[in-house]
């Protein structure tokens, strides 16, 4: 899935109202960037890759499950 195509299934649960979402594009990171291990064919690792996606969604979902 190709961050566009994401971006806009984003966009289709914006405009009628939603908005407890959050997109977020890991630059530079191709689609494995989760799988466990390492890819040294994609130049990925999941230390250095998946973590701080990892960071990103648990942050998200910390503000939904326990908000301020």
């Amino acid at each position: 899935t190709t961050p566009a195509s994401v971006e806009k299934f984003y966009q289709r649960l914006v405009d009628p109202g939603h908005d407890d979402l959050q997109f977020w594009v890991h630059e530079g990171r191709p689609h494995a960037f989760l799988d466990s291990g390492r890819n040294d064919f994609l130049g990925i690792n999941f230390e250095d890759d998946g973590v701080p996606a990892l960071d990103v969604m648990l942050d998200f979902l910390n503000g939904i499950f326990y908000p301020e």
